[in-house]
């Protein structure tokens, strides 16, 4: 079973208003992996969630909290270790990723994630058997339809 992981833009169109069809079809995601049980979330895209949800949106901690654990109840949640931080160095110098893509990657592939959905990597770029899909193109909707249907 094919594994997918959310990055952080996407967990923040999700609460996201004035997102419009982003907001949506995140949201359309998010129910399907929840009912396929084939999505991951990275500590990491949690902790860059509350990063900017604080200080870019001006939510309130609780608010926050009380978001993260909603999803932690529903989706499995895995952390960066020592050798991931390892591992990072290696796909920075290897793919010239910055430190935390590199790190999120590095997690991600340790724990099994085949599919990155981002808006923010290269759109179909393949590291170490993860393949970065970006959910908004309409030449990916069939792939990613596929990884987590519904």
């Amino acid at each position: 079973m094919a594994l997918v992981s959310f990055d952080t833009n996407l967990w923040l169109y999700a609460v996201d208003r004035t997102a419009g069809t982003k907001r949506e079809a995140v949201l359309d995601l998010l129910r399907r992996g929840a009912i396929g049980g084939r999505v991951l979330v990275l500590l990491q895209t949690m902790s860059e969630f509350s990063s900017v949800s604080l200080r870019k949106f001006g939510a309130a901690p609780e608010g926050v909290s009380r978001q993260i654990a909603g999803w932690t109840e529903i989706f499995p949640v895995a952390a960066a270790t020592t050798e991931d931080l390892t591992s990072a160095l290696a796909l920075m110098s290897r793919w010239k990723l910055s430190w935390w893509d590199a790190l999120l990657l590095a997690t991600a592939l340790r724990n099994g994630v085949t599919t990155l959905l981002s808006e923010d990597l290269q759109d179909g770029i393949v590291i170490g058997g993860l393949k970065v899909l970006n959910p908004f193109t309409e030449a990916n909707a069939q792939k990613v339809g596929s990884l987590l249907p519904g």
